[in-house]
């Protein structure tokens, strides 16, 4: 294992995310056209992905690594035979994915693996929307508003992933494909169920701000939030007794005001959408779905001062990535735009390294460790 020294710890997380930025505005700039639909070079989009991944994968140590690595030693001792005491927990996919990084006869495996599928879906739900946003604003706001957290939260990043390219699915009214993806995430981490009942809001556009009788429907939007949350309360509590189950009554215990702060990253694009929100929702194809996606998470946040869902906005941080894109394609001026992609680098470069000030990352991430598999 190498250690690194404070200084290129930083510079490996903050050069990481700058040059995947760099390489996503290459990949798009010098992509080319198939079937009459622009595509990024794939070359460069790799180069865009491995700056992310290979931290991910290869390092020593993280948020919560000794937890990861007690499950580990515990499943790999079993086996395949692990599911004959499977009590349901941790969520069967990533039973397996322990699993074959026992095959494969090393711990490492385990975040090279969930690395990958994390940012395989990523990736791919972003590229695929290369003739509607900025990819180097949407991978740029997605390292600096969320990969910090693939450092941590193993096993929902996996879902976020998955849930990040599902969305497709809701813009392409495929609801039957969106559901086996919402399973697909949920069979990795059960709060992934969570965007099942919300598709009933998505896809009818209840949070949409510019249609006649805005408010029933909103009224309407927050009876069917408070009814999820409700009833998904109500199951906790009646079955406490399920061993995986009372993990997740956390989410609906003690009063968090600070979660405020935690969201600051966000605070530009509240201003933002004040100015550019309407315009979004006439110009964007989907920019009435993100929105939408963007009001109910500010929903979510503003109740987790009260009752702890905080982690469940994870799943709705792919609309702040878009909407932070649109409204550059929105700025006529190239002043305009110059001005706008400057400032939010300054802020989310400041963002990004403030957060490493934060208990929570500091003492796990810094220093670097860089950890190859046996």
């Amino acid at each position: 294992m190498i250690e690194f020294s404070e200084l290129q710890s930083y510079l490996l997380y903050y050069g990481a995310v700058l040059a995947s930025s760099i390489f996503a505005w290459v990949a798009q700039n010098i992509g080319y056209y198939k079937k009459e639909h622009r595509v990024v070079h794939p070359f460069f989009w790799i180069l865009s992905f491995l700056c992310l991944f290979l931290p991910v994968a290869f390092r020593g140590y993280g948020v919560d690594h000794d937890n990861y690595f007690s499950a580990y030693e515990k499943i790999s001792a079993y086996g395949w035979n692990y599911f004959e005491i499977y009590s349901g927990f941790p969520e069967p996919l990533y039973v397996l994915i322990n699993i074959l990084a026992a095959y494969m006869g090393d711990f490492q495996y385990v975040y090279i693996l969930s690395g990958f599928i994390s940012l395989f879906f990523t990736f791919k739900a972003f590229a695929r929307k290369t003739n509607e946003i900025n990819l180097a604003i949407c991978v740029w706001m997605f390292s600096t508003l969320y990969y910090l957290n693939l450092f941590g939260l193993v096993r929902i990043s996996i879902a976020v992933g998955i849930i990040t390219y599902a969305y497709r699915y809701i813009e392409e009214n495929n609801i039957k494909k969106y559901l086996a993806y919402v399973i697909l995430a949920t069979l990795f981490h059960y709060s992934a169920i969570i965007m099942l009942p919300l598709i009933v809001i998505f896809k009818n556009n209840y949070f949409d701000i510019s249609r006649s009788r805005t408010f029933k429907k909103t009224w309407f939007a927050l009876g069917i939030l408070a009814g999820i949350f409700a009833i998904s309360g109500y199951i906790i509590d009646q079955f406490q007794d399920i061993p995986w189950l009372i993990r997740y009554s956390q989410y609906f215990e003690g009063t968090n005001i600070s979660v405020i702060n935690n969201i600051a990253g966000l605070y530009p694009l509240i201003l933002l959408m004040l100015f550019f929100g309407s315009r979004i929702n006439r110009k964007e194809k989907y920019g009435t779905l993100y929105l939408s996606m963007f009001i109910t998470m500010l929903i979510i946040i503003l109740s987790s001062m009260i009752v702890s869902f905080m982690r469940l906005t994870y799943f709705l941080y792919p609309a702040t990535y878009y909407l932070y894109s649109y409204i550059a394609g929105n700025l006529k001026q190239s002043s305009d735009k110059i001005i706008y992609m400057s400032v939010l680098f300054l802020l989310m470069t400041f963002w990004f390294m403030y957060r490493f000030t934060s208990d929570l990352w500091e003492p796990f991430l810094i220093p670097y460790f860089l950890n190859m598999p046996k």
